[in-house]
This record gives C-alpha cells, structure tokens and sequence, in this order.
C-alpha cells in the first residue's frame, strides 16, 4: 500500500446509510433490498433489535446454487455471525488486511459504539489506487 493510502482512515471511506433487515426476510428478500439499493451486503438485525450477522451476495448465490428456496430459506440461516467489524479511526491498511485474513468483501464500522457504516473491498482499491 502506498504512504498515502496507509495513513487514511476507515472514516473518511465508509459508506452509509446502512441497509438492514430482519432475521426472518427471505432469500427473496434479501436479493430484492441488494438490488434495489445498489448494495453487496445487508445487517441482519434480531428480534430485539440489534446487529446479529451480516449477508451478503456472495451468501445469496452460494447458498441458491446448493438449492436453498428463496421463499423458504431465511437471513438467519445464511448470515455470517458473529460480524467481522473495525472501529472508524482503523488504518485502511489494518481494515484490508482484516478484510483478506477473513476472506470477506464488506465490514461495517463501528463509531461510538454503534454501527455507523460499510466499507467494501472496492472502496479499499479505490483508496489505494487514488492515493
């Protein structure tokens, strides 16, 4: 990674607002708000309101490609628990090479606490390539 790209923060590349769904939505569902939205992956939220996992299109095609019903099969049984997330003032360097080690493509970041954004791999690259 550049100099550049190594002293920018996950802050100033984050993406939001966030898209979140319940546990019980559909693969159908889910496929639908990712494509409406424009987005690779959604926060599943549980019952009480809270983040619980993460989908995203890669969950949606692996699990479709094994036969999972998109009108039967639920958020909750293709989610990627417990979420793999940075805090906002991360180095873009650490967050890349949390992002490769995982083998993930989106991480939400947390700010104070709270979740306050995505960043994708994409948004990665681009940092990198800019800088």
């Amino acid at each position: 990674m550049s100099t550049e790209a190594t002293g920018l923060t996950v802050r100033s590349l984050m993406t939001w607002p966030l898209a979140f769904v319940g546990s019980g939505a559909t693969l159908r569902e889910l496929a639908t708000e990712m494509a409406m939205e424009e987005i690779g992956a959604l926060i599943v939220l549980g019952p009480h309101g809270s983040p619980i996992g993460l989908v995203s299109e890669r969950d949606l095609i692996r699990n479709l490609a094994a036969g999972a019903d998109p009108d039967e099969v639920q958020a909750v049984d293709v989610m990627t628990a417990p979420i793999i997330e940075v805090e906002a003032d991360e180095p873009v360097a650490v967050v890349a090479r949390t992002m490769l080690d995982a083998g993930i493509r989106h991480m939400p970041i947390r700010r104070e606490g709270e979740i306050a954004g995505m960043i994708s791999i994409r948004d990665v690259l681009d940092a990198v390539l800019s800088a």
